[in-house]
């Protein structure tokens, strides 16, 4: 069996530890998705707004700032929780197969709200949605975590634009719980106290994998996989073992860097 080359040692964690530092500031969120979620104040709004980001953060870059955008123009001035409770994404999302960004249809984008609209209205926001799965220990009975236990509540004609399967690496969906979850940053908001920053996983994507591949911390036949985003996180432990995702920072600076 094929081993990676991952060894341990203080000048690997001291790297790591360096890469993190330098890209974990504010500059970092000016052409990231997760400036979006950076312009409200209601925490309702805030998670709606990391959600849909999270899911359309695929592709090109500058491109998934467009389409994120064009979604909230859609609101058109009313908050993110009000204008989905009042149903007028129903005006203005079409029913139809039509893609609105790469394989996300517009279809997938009016099942994504109207699932959201059911969440507000049984349970008041999404965090208090996934907090009462968190704590009813739905989490303990899935592989893929509390990612798993989020694309259940969601139809499974919004896939691919909600991440769904216990098999997968649910990139896009670990990506939103590490800036609700992560505390103490610049970056991510740390808005669920209840959910332990070290139960999160990679948000594994083909770029994750390369860079952690670059620093042999898996090996070349891996791929982005649950088991490989489980993998990672566990040797992220190593070098922060109270927050292992900053270790992302560490990947993100890497590939800027290198490439």
């Amino acid at each position: 069996m094929e081993k990676c080359g991952f060894e341990y040692t203080e000048a690997l964690a001291a790297r790591m530890h360096e890469l993190a530092a330098k890209y974990e500031t504010g500059d970092f969120i000016l052409a990231d998705p997760s400036k979006f979620m950076h312009r409200y104040c209601d925490v309702r709004d805030k998670e709606i707004v990391a959600l849909l980001a999270a899911a359309l953060a695929f592709g090109k870059r500058s491109e998934i700032l467009t389409h994120i955008e064009k979604l909230l123009e859609y609101m058109d001035g009313k908050t993110p929780a009000q204008w989905i409770l009042d149903g007028n994404f129903e005006e203005i999302i079409p029913d139809s197969c039509k893609s609105f960004y790469r394989i996300f249809t517009y279809r997938s984008i009016l099942l994504a709200f109207r699932a959201i609209k059911g969440i507000l209205e049984n349970y008041g926001s999404l965090g208090e949605c996934f907090e009462q799965d968190y704590r009813n220990g739905e989490c303990c009975r899935h592989k893929g975590r509390l990612a798993t236990v989020i694309g259940s509540h969601f139809p499974d004609e919004c896939s691919p634009l909600i991440s769904k399967g216990e098999d997968s690496a649910n990139k896009r969906l670990n990506l939103f719980l590490r800036w609700m979850v992560r505390d103490n940053s610049p970056v991510d908001l740390g808005l669920w106290k209840w959910y332990p920053k070290t139960e999160l996983l990679m948000p594994l994507d083909t770029h994750v994998v390369a860079m952690a591949k670059a620093f042999g911390f898996l090996s070349a036949k891996g791929g982005a996989t649950l088991n490989q985003a489980i993998k990672l996180t566990n040797i992220m432990t190593r070098f922060f073992p109270d927050d292992p995702l900053k270790g992302d920072f560490a990947f993100f600076g890497y590939g800027i860097e290198h490439g």
